[in-house]
């Protein structure tokens, strides 16, 4: 889901669990919540992927997978 933070602000907050950056990227469940235990790994922004190498956002959902979220 992409979500505008200055337009939709209440659901942008709902999936902010360590702070307001952008881009940040999240993994849900089929029921919409929030997996925190995949994440990048980072200590800082732990919700942070580069944007131009999908190779950790590919991690993340093959992980997801795994655990059959």
């Amino acid at each position: 889901m992409l979500v505008d933070r200055n337009q939709e602000t209440e659901i942008s907050q709902a999936y902010a669990p360590d702070g307001d950056y952008i881009p940040r990227s999240t993994i849900l469940s089929p029921e919409g919540v929030l997996q925190g235990a995949l994440n990048s790994g980072r200590g800082d922004y732990r919700y942070f992927v580069p944007v131009g190498n999908p190779g950790p956002l590919i991690d993340l959902l093959q992980r997801a997978l795994e655990i059959r979220i």
